[in-house]
């Protein structure tokens, strides 16, 4: 279906990236330059299902986003199916972002962008990999006209991992911070595990970003 979305819109739209799109990768290049870092709260909600049964988890967190691409989280509450679980004031998650942002000027090089809808304020956009490479996502994008800044991005990944049987990512912007960042996300994915088959959706959503704060010493609380 895909594919014959995008092959309709190449009839309708250049596959050359537009001004709004230059326009909005530079501005998407000059926020990430000014960001060295933020700490924001987040609330995630997460919901495995499988044959046996389902489990629901909700925790709330203290990340932190250190640049180019790392990230902290602190766990300060955690339930499982309604239950209190201890959380160690010691414990952090680290992780390392890998994703090629689309509207960086690396994702423009990378990635082609087709038409799907013009609407009153906005741009819907398909995007695809130019050419294969690991990683390589494909999905849609909302481009605000006046502001050329994102309002929502789905994506999923050309080629999903072994074991997975689809895997999706919904990004929105609805609430104006100060840079390009998040207000919720949602996570689909269908998986085997043990030759069960998963399902798996997680939703965050993010409150409180503070913006180049001082991070001496990263603070849990």
């Amino acid at each position: 279906m895909y594919a014959v979305i995008f092959l309709i819109s190449l009839s309708l739209y250049s596959v050359e990236v537009p001004e709004l799109l230059q326009k909005s990768s530079k501005e998407y290049d000059r926020e990430r330059r000014m960001i060295k870092n933020y700490k924001v709260f987040q609330e995630i909600t997460s919901e495995i299902k499988s044959p046996s049964g389902s489990t629901l988890e909700k925790r709330k967190q203290i990340g932190y986003f250190v640049a180019p691409d790392k990230f902290f989280f602190f766990t300060k509450e955690k339930l499982i199916n309604n239950q209190t679980v201890n959380v160690s004031q010691n414990e952090v998650e680290r992780t390392t972002k890998k994703e090629i942002d689309w509207l960086s000027s690396e994702g423009l090089k990378k990635y082609q962008f087709s038409l799907l809808e013009e609407g009153q304020n906005y741009f819907h956009l398909y995007v695809l990999p130019r050419e294969k490479f690991t990683d390589a996502m494909k999905g849609e994008i909302w481009i605000h006209k006046d502001t050329g800044k994102i309002s929502r991005i789905l994506k999923e990944p050309v080629n999903p991992k072994p074991g997975f049987e689809s895997y999706k990512t919904e990004v929105f912007f609805d609430i104006p911070y100060l840079f390009q960042e998040p207000s919720f996300t949602r996570v689909q994915a269908v998986y085997f595990e043990n030759a069960k088959r998963m399902e798996a959706k997680v939703e965050v959503l993010f409150s409180d970003y503070q913006f180049n704060v001082n991070l001496t010493k990263l603070e849990s609380k």
